[in-house]
């Protein structure tokens, strides 16, 4: 080859066109001839494989994914039309002649894309993307020619407008040769709610592969989100759940990654787990926003894409998730996925802003806020530092994109998708501002509470929480009355922190709806495997303790598996489902005897089979009503107590900041937080008495007038702690 020849060889190398003819990557093969199928994987590489689907009405699709989604990407964007008048011939073993080479350059270029001065822009529900070189000059207009916006790209080639209302826009710019390019996009509608919106089906997801191991899944607006499949032991089909959060669930290279016990565990109960990473974080593309409503259809297309995978039992998935990735197993699960058959959602929220943000009306600037911070840094794109590492944003990221970890030490190649994924971070929503603002508490953001909208979802519901959260707070009983009396619900109640809904026997009971739902099996728990696991990780669980107190084994054997009280599939599922509905744990912690304390193990469980406790409305013409047995009588409220309101202004200068310390050592987690020096973490020492106010509450049937008395029991003086 000509030195040209060379040059321009391993350029296609370095830009991930070409990996060469061999499996080494050594022998590019100039005098090779190029086939039509090896073309579409050429220029979709070129353009950023940017799309999914490998079936698209071409007839004689190549079985090779890449090719045959370069192909339809190809058509998707007029960069071909096929080889016959109904398109639906691409002859991808054809060769490639100059003429039709020539074609596809053309539209290529006219098409633009992140290179050269180019512009790859893309519509979506309310929204309007573009990435290119930064610094572009980019401007946006209505189908009728009234310009919208113009904006720059920014320091990592990314721009996003929310908030677009539908219809055809055109995306115009400037290429690096200073001729003006247009690309023409749709940007559809958000329905309220999300189970009405019209979904993609067929090709975006039959035509999507994944592997084990790390692998990128597609979206409907053309988003790659990154994602980890794990497989258990034995051949498949494999039944399977997903996990999904803006966490580092798509860590490629650790076995548990930190926020996730679930890719150790699922396994050992006989599932695959994918493990699907949020828009905008980590390695997967687009803007990161919280909870916004595209984020709950990229899980709709994530949970339609897995269940579609050939090694996938039944064709069904179920979702498991504590916190993050169990709050987003509501969301997801309000846009009724067909393929959804279970969900378990733990330690979650009823409302976002009044739940976590704003508890009582009080901003929550300690965890909540926090929180927010942090999803803030995990949203940051990973750039290109001087030392030639890539840092920002979730840690592995950088990682993948050098294929170099921390110490120097390779761990693979590098991956050019992940970097491309880093073009949009920097549009990511401004958490913060919004929240100084009180955004979160306007009617417009009505969306983020759960309560508002889990009626919606049918897929059935294991729900775990527990009253003293100390994260997502202890109202999330408040929206169990909200789901549909046609789904299925199961409650699992008690008291305990953030981290314990997970504890051994809650687990089971997980692992025993996911197996009658999802599964189509008795619930095989591997009782001896399972119990030297949890030991494994008794220190985080119970804050230093090396084994639970008394040494009880934590994990039994499920009562569905017993093949003498239930001999067969249907009986052991028709006993399961004829279980009481709702278990509440009492003195969790206090293991059996009652007195272990710090144990993993509650004294007494009662199960009750229905909850809340639901009060027939009385006519408006009377104060009486009708009670359940077994429910407490109403407190009938007096035209003069309904009258009043008690005023009430929060001082946020009086009282504590906040009563946790936060001193060397101190952990949340310790049944009893204390730091290096043995002096507890909380600081319970009261403000004055005089600074304190006192709170009569009216609304809730308490006469102003009345010294504080309701229902002839005192109303303490109450002191606010900022700290939430």
């Amino acid at each position: 080859m000509t030195p040209s020849q060379v040059d321009a060889t391993c350029w296609l190398k370095q830009e991930g066109v070409t990996t060469g003819i061999n499996s080494g990557g050594t022998l590019y093969g100039p005098n090779r001839i190029v086939t039509r199928d090896q073309m579409a994987g050429f220029l979709w590489s070129l353009a950023g494989e940017v799309a999914g689907p490998t079936s698209c009405g071409f007839t004689d699709a190549p079985t090779n994914v890449r090719f045959a989604t370069g192909a339809c990407w190809m058509k998707a964007n007029g960069i071909t039309t096929g080889t016959n008048a109904a398109g639906t011939q691409y002859s991808p073993t054809q060769n490639v002649t100059r003429g039709q080479m020539a074609a596809f350059l053309f539209r290529l270029a006219s098409f633009g894309d992140a290179w050269n001065g180019g512009v790859l822009a893309r519509g979506s529900v309310g929204q309007i993307s573009a990435e290119g070189t930064p610094g572009t000059v980019v401007s946006v207009y209505t189908a009728l020619g009234d310009l919208v916006d113009t904006a720059e790209l920014d320091i990592d080639g990314g721009k996003l407008w929310r908030d677009v209302p539908p219809g055809v826009y055109r995306v115009v710019y400037l290429d690096g040769d200073g001729v003006s390019r247009a690309v023409e996009i749709v940007v559809t509608e958000m329905s309220e709610p999300l189970a009405d919106m019209e979904h993609p089906t067929g090709p975006l997801y039959t035509g999507q592969s994944l592997k084990r191991g790390f692998n990128y899944l597609t979206t409907r607006d053309g988003t790659q989100l990154a994602v980890v499949v794990t497989f258990p032991a034995g051949p498949g089909p494999f039944p399977t759940l997903v996990e999904y959060s803006g966490y580092d669930l798509s860590n490629p290279y650790e076995l548990a990654p930190g926020s996730s016990p679930y890719r150790l565990l699922a396994p050992q109960f006989g599932y695959a787990l994918v493990q699907v990473q949020m828009r905008g974080t980590a390695c997967s593309a687009g803007a990161f926003d919280y909870f916004e409503q595209l984020q709950s259809l990229d899980g709709y297309d994530a949970i339609e894409t897995v269940a579609a995978q050939s090694w996938v039992k039944g064709g069904k998935v179920g979702t498991v998730g504590i916190s993050y990735p169990g709050i987003s197993q509501l969301f997801v699960g309000q846009t009724q996925p067909p393929s959804l058959a279970a969900i378990t959602p733990v330690s979650v929220v009823p409302d976002m802003a009044r739940g976590v943000l704003f508890p009582g009306g009080i901003y929550n600037n300690g965890f909540a806020r926090g929180w927010a911070e942090g999803a803030v840094g995990r949203a940051l794109p990973s750039r290109l530092q001087i030392d030639g590492s890539w840092r920002g944003g979730i840690d592995y990221a950088g990682v993948k994109i050098t294929g170099v970890d921390r110490a120097g030490k390779s761990v693979g190649d590098p991956d050019p998708q992940c970097q491309k994924a880093q073009r949009l971070h920097g549009q990511a929503a401004d958490l913060l501002t919004r929240i100084d603002n009180s955004q979160y508490e306007k009617p417009t953001d009505e969306y983020l509470g759960p309560q508002r909208f889990v009626g919606n979802i049918t897929a059935p519901t294991l729900i775990v929480g527990a009253w003293q959260d100390e994260q997502t707070g202890g109202a999330w009983g408040n929206m169990i009355g909200q789901f549909s009396d046609s789904t299925y619900v199961k409650i699992m109640a008690q008291n305990g922190t953030h981290i314990e809904p997970i504890a051994p026997e809650n687990l089971k009971a997980t692992f025993e709806h996911l197996a009658f739902f999802v599964k189509g099996e008795r619930p095989n728990i591997n009782v001896v495997l399972l119990n030297i696991l949890i030991n494994a990780a008794i220190e985080q669980l119970l804050g230093g303790a090396e084994t639970p107190p008394g040494g009880e084994l934590v994990f039994t054997a499920s009562e569905y598996d017993d093949a003498t009280r239930y001999p067969t599939y249907s009986s052991a599922r028709n006993a399961f489902l004829a279980s009481p509905r709702v278990l509440v744990r009492f003195d969790n912690g206090a293991g059996p005897t009652g007195a272990a304390g710090g144990s993993l193990i509650p004294s007494e469980t009662k199960a009750f089979t229905s909850w809340p406790c639901r009060l027939t409305k009385p006519p408006r013409s009377t104060t009486t009503s009708k009670q359940t047995a077994g429910c407490p009588p109403r407190h009938p409220r007096s035209s003069t107590v309904q009258a009043q309101r008690c005023p009430y202004q929060y001082d946020p200068t009086q009282g504590l900041d906040t009563t946790w310390t936060r001193g060397p050592g101190c952990s949340e987690w310790a049944p009893t937080p204390k730091d290096n020096n043995q002096v507890s973490c909380y600081d319970w020492e009261p403000a004055d008495v005089g600074q304190l106010r006192r709170i009569h509450l009216g609304s809730a049937g308490v006469d102003c007038s009345d010294g504080g008395q309701r229902h002839g029991r005192p109303v303490a003086d109450v002191g606010s702690d900022r700290h939430a």
